[in-house]
C-alpha cells in the first residue's frame, strides 16, 4: 500500500477514517484532489481502517513506512 492517498476527483473531496470499532480517528472536508493525502502524517499504527471517501466505504490495510 502506498502512503498517499490519490483520489481521482478532480473537486475537493470528504475523508474520513475510523478503526475497526468505528470510532472517528480522522476527518477532513474540502482536501485537495491534486494534493496527495500522506497518511504517514497521522501517525496510525499498522492495521486495517475502514476510509470513506464522500461517503463511500473501503477497507485500508495500512503499513507504517
Amino acid at each position: 500500500l502506498q502512503a498517499s492517498l490519490i483520489t481521482g476527483y478532480t473537486a475537493p473531496y470528504s475523508l474520513k477514517i475510523f478503526d475497526l470499532s468505528g470510532r472517528t480517528i480522522y476527518e477532513a472536508i474540502d482536501l485537495d484532489p491534486y494534493q496527495p493525502f500522506q497518511f504517514s502524517q497521522l501517525q496510525l499504527a499498522s492495521g486495517t481502517y475502514l476510509v470513506s471517501l464522500n461517503n463511500g466505504k473501503h477497507t485500508l490495510r495500512y503499513i507504517q513506512p
